[in-house]
């Protein structure tokens, strides 16, 4: 387990997240809120479920004109984000994927079934599973190596706070063969593989092993019918990638394969078994459930997305400033470019 510290950029919204929208979403069917909530401006009245929208900004809200620090990190470590998703879920996940978070890597692709240069996504020849991964490996590899130090592999169901991810890797040597997300299978404290469903991200080493081992079929790389993060947790073992769980400096995981209200009912119901008698201590306890500093999280469509950006990017506690040595430095930064 590799500990990383605090990021250059922290979000006030997510802590205040878990609890507004759990508090909400836990008494609410995802089915049903769809029609009942006030839709961003930005978002045109749904049809036949699918919400038509327009692009959010770069960083949106109140961040414009204050990510002078992650744009610097952006030039020295260029994160790639490549992103599973299909044909039917273009208009119904993607089309929203790629107007909220995707827009702050600097590149990303679409893998899916079908080519669609709006989006832009790119047809693999296998539809699912290891073999579809593989293909994706090979075609990173091929075609955008050389152009950027990182590479984040995603679902259509992720959430990924793209300036956390930058934190978290800015100390990181992309030299070094490295996949860092979330643990799910250790033997003997040895990771076997990382959660698909969470996302990972590998360092450009990592990717330049791994698709040799895909394309010069080491064993351990070929095709078989296991899961996907099992088969890729082998086939990164085989050709010398360290697997690494990612927790922030509090031991708390960053990246997870839930909601946010999902995790925060999990972590109640740890607390206390009956959600009805659940005092102010343990809410205000519940309110660590998730990192302050979490990258990425999972199961979430649609409206889901926006909802995100309105809590993560827009709801600003006025006067609240985290690590004020960040804005001594944004000031100084300003200064000099002025000058």
């Amino acid at each position: 387990m590799v500990v990383f510290g605090p990021s250059v950029v922290k979000f006030v919204g997510l802590g205040f997240l878990c609890g507004l929208i759990g508090s909400w979403l836990l008494t609410s069917s995802t089915s049903s809120y769809l029609g009942q909530i006030q839709l961003h401006p930005l978002i045109r009245a749904p049809k036949e479920g699918v919400l038509d929208v327009q692009h959010f900004s770069e960083h949106g809200g109140h961040h414009e004109g204050e990510t002078l620090l992650v744009d610097e990190l952006a030039k020295v470590r260029p994160v790639f984000a490549f992103i599973f998703t299909s044909a039917t879920e273009n208009e119904t996940r993607a089309a929203h994927i790629k107007s909220t978070w995707a827009q702050r890597f600097d590149g990303y692709l679409f893998f899916s079934d079908n080519n669609d240069t709006n989006l832009p996504a790119f047809a693999l020849p296998n539809k699912k599973g290891w073999a579809f991964t593989r293909s994706a490996i090979a075609h990173i590899y091929d075609n955008f190596r050389q152009n950027f130090t990182f590479f984040m592999k995603a679902h259509d169901t992720n959430y990924v706070v793209v300036e956390n991810l930058r934190a978290l890797l800015r100390e990181i040597d992309f030299k070094e063969p490295l996949l860092i997300g979330r643990s799910m299978a250790a033997t003997q404290g040895t990771i076997q593989f990382l959660s698909d469903e969470s996302g990972y991200v590998m360092s450009r080493a990592a990717l330049e092993r791994l698709a040799v081992g895909i394309k010069t079929n080491v064993e351990a790389c070929s095709e078989s019918d296991a899961a996907a993060d099992v088969n890729f947790g082998k086939c990164a073992i085989a050709v010398g990638v360290k697997l690494i769980h990612a927790v922030d400096q509090d031991k708390s995981d960053l990246f997870h394969p839930l909601t946010p209200w999902d995790i925060l009912k999990k972590f109640l119901e740890t607390i206390n078994p009956d959600p009805t008698v659940f005092g102010s201590d343990q809410m205000t306890k519940a309110l660590t459930c998730c990192s302050d500093q979490s990258v990425a999280f999972s199961d979430l469509r649609g409206a889901h997305l926006y909802m995100m950006e309105y809590m993560v990017y827009h709801l600003y506690p006025y006067g609240i400033i985290h690590e004020p040595e960040n804005y001594e430095k944004v000031r100084l930064l300003q200064s000099a470019i002025q000058r």
